[in-house]
């Protein structure tokens, strides 16, 4: 058991603790990595990249002002316009796993916000677990943040075991006066994840695009 009502249950993949419930996508592709590459760095890197994608291309959708033209129509399409319009962007932090907000309103690029999180097993190159994505999760679970960029220390986990950096979500972390936070949601996310996870994988799967 575990505090707050919340279940704690053992698993056998790589990573430190975390936590998945209502708000949040979750993406547990098995794949036969002999189809792609037997590399489980390559994966994880794979992996994120979709869940970079996936939340770009999410928030270039939810700007109060709609593009002019149609919507982006490949990745670094939307990172360009996300960066242009709003100064943010989804990226990695080096030296972490995982999909981290770097935006002005944040604090720019000393105060990233985690918001992706990847932890995989695999059993004869077959993989288990995958990513998730903080859309409008309850936070509390990790102290929780309210659109600052302060830990909370009374949070039931220390998430990823990062102890000393924010988690947010997509609803929490991006500005309400660029975007329609509101707006996020499961549902309108899963299609933008399934276009990231084609794109990458579909990709990946004729040469590689993720290195």
């Amino acid at each position: 058991g575990g505090g707050g009502g919340v279940e704690v249950v053992a698993v056998d993949r790589g990573g430190e603790a975390t936590w998945h419930g209502p708000g949040q996508l979750v993406a547990y592709p098995v794949l036969h990595l002999e189809s792609y590459r037997k590399d489980v760095h390559w994966y994880l890197r794979a992996l994120e990249e979709v869940a970079m994608r996936t939340a770009t291309s999410l928030a270039v959708s939810l700007l109060h002002q709609a593009p002019a033209e149609p919507a982006p129509v490949g990745p670094g399409d939307a990172r360009h316009l996300l960066l242009e319009r709003t100064g943010a962007r989804f990226d990695r932090l080096p030296g972490y796993t995982g999909v981290w907000l770097y935006a002005p309103w944040l604090g720019g690029e000393a105060s990233p916000v985690k918001v992706g999180a990847t932890g995989v097993k695999f059993s004869r190159w077959v993989t288990k677990h995958g990513l998730s994505l903080n859309l409008h999760c309850d936070l509390s679970w990790a102290g929780g943040r309210d659109g600052g960029s302060s830990v909370s220390p009374s949070g039931l986990i220390v998430p990823c075991g990062i102890p000393d950096r924010p988690v947010g979500s997509l609803q929490a972390s991006l500005d309400p006066t660029l975007f329609r936070v509101e707006a996020v949601d499961c549902p309108s996310a899963v299609p933008h994840l399934a276009c990231a996870f084609a794109s990458v994988f579909g990709a990946v799967g004729e040469g590689g695009v993720v290195e």
